[in-house]
């Protein structure tokens, strides 16, 4: 019989040929896996730095933002452009000559104080033009979000609210009543005086009021008066040499008035300026402080802070600066005459009550030389610091990159208060 052949195992394993044809097709389906893998960690570490960069830039704004210009000419290096008013600074660690970030990065920082308005309104040509509706001094209300009652007054509730109860007083109390003969009218006091029996070698403790009334008048005969006051504040200053130093920058809180045109029927015409009248609103600051031997004040600001209102026969209204009076301990501010600006010149009174405003033509109350570019008024010498800055910081990973030229990693713009 014969024997059954049986099937033979093929034991010659795979050609050279088929192995690198594995090989090619391993190498096509894992190369742009790795690739990926590749482009994903460059990412990822690219995106550390920048979030590390911001990081690093928050940190340097809320420094900035809490220090005065003064302090920190104290604290940084920087160079000052007498022509424009900017400041630029360069920012380091203690004794270091760069920024250390939070995972130890050596960053170099540039920040840049600029007074001037913002220039973001592209002209036909390409060239920049000035846009006072975006200006860094303009006073739009969402540079103010960040305002804290915890260090400022801001008065501006306490206003609105009485409008209509004006209205429905007036309304029962006059025949033929008409809210349109209706005006308003603000008294704002504020008063820094020294605590009874608080002083002694080494401390003394400041009650700062702020309280008003706001006055409806019909017609010119029948008035309506609403009493409105803030929490008083309790401020203790330290001896300081051989004088207590009472100021905006050691606690003293700025006023802020946002005021709203109440007259609709306004019908002085602004001159040079279209469909555009003044109300015939009035506001009142008096702002008193104690006169004590030994202590110095400066920085007692306030900022009022009215906002234009538009008619339904689309006309704008908005205040009057001749309607504000400005009253400091008791004596009346000519701001025809000399404005509130260099006061300690001799033109009026010396004194720290800086009264700042966006008020239409409030750029005419200063002295020649001083605050140009920004319209506000500030109770100190020529040549004193402005107000409000726009803030840049320009960061690089390091120190080479900046003088490389190469653009910064993170660039951050804020807006300064001084």
């Amino acid at each position: 019989m014969d024997k059954q052949k049986k099937g033979k195992v093929n034991n010659r394993g795979f050609s050279l040929i088929e192995v690198l044809v594995a090989i090619a097709i391993l190498a096509v389906i894992t190369l742009p896996i790795i690739k990926a893998f590749t482009t994903s960690g460059v990412i990822n570490k690219k995106a550390r730095e920048v979030e590390n960069a911001n990081t690093a830039a928050s940190a340097v704004v809320e420094d900035f933002k809490s220090l005065s210009v003064r302090q920190l000419k104290e604290k940084y290096k920087y160079k000052y452009d007498d022509a424009t008013g900017v400041y630029e600074f360069t920012v380091t660690d203690e004794e270091e000559s760069f920024y250390r970030g939070v995972n130890g990065e050596e960053y170099a920082i540039n920040v840049t104080l600029d007074p001037s308005a913002y220039e973001d309104s592209i002209g036909q040509n390409g060239e920049h033009e000035n846009n006072p509706s975006n200006n860094i001094n303009s006073y739009d209300m969402p540079s103010f979000a960040s305002l804290s009652t915890q260090k400022d007054y801001i008065i501006r509730d306490e206003i609105y609210k009485w409008d209509n109860d004006a209205k429905g007083t007036l309304g029962i109390r006059i025949h033929d009543f008409d809210e349109k003969k209706m005006k308003r009218s603000v008294i704002v006091n504020v008063e820094l005086s020294r605590k009874e029996n608080s002083y002694n070698d080494n401390t003394v403790t400041y009650i700062q009021k702020v309280n008003g009334k706001v006055v409806y008048r019909y017609s010119g005969t029948y008035d309506l008066e609403y009493d409105f006051s803030l929490e008083d504040t309790e401020l203790v200053f330290n001896r300081e040499g051989d004088l207590f130093y009472v100021s905006g920058e050691n606690g003293v809180k700025n006023v802020y008035l946002f005021y709203i045109p109440y007259d609709a029927e306004a019908s002085e015409l602004v001159a040079g300026q279209d469909n555009t009248y003044y109300a015939d609103d009035n506001i009142v600051i008096n702002y008193n402080y104690d006169n004590t031997a030994g202590t110095e004040y400066s920085d007692l600001n306030v900022y009022i802070i009215p906002q234009s209102v538009r008619t339904e026969d689309n006309r704008s209204i908005i205040v009057n600066r001749e309607n504000i009076e400005i009253n400091i301990n008791g004596l009346n501010i000519d701001l025809g005459a000399y404005g509130t600006v260099d006061l300690s010149s001799g033109a009026g009174i010396e004194g720290p009550v800086n009264i700042y405003s966006n008020i239409y033509g409030w750029s005419e109350y200063k002295a020649e030389g001083n605050n140009k570019s920004n319209g506000l008024t500030v109770n100190g010498s020529p040549g004193g610091e402005k107000y409000l800055y726009e803030i840049r910081v320009d960061i690089w990973s390091d120190g080479d990159s900046k003088e490389a030229g190469e653009e910064p990693v993170v660039t951050v713009v804020s807006t300064k208060e001084n």
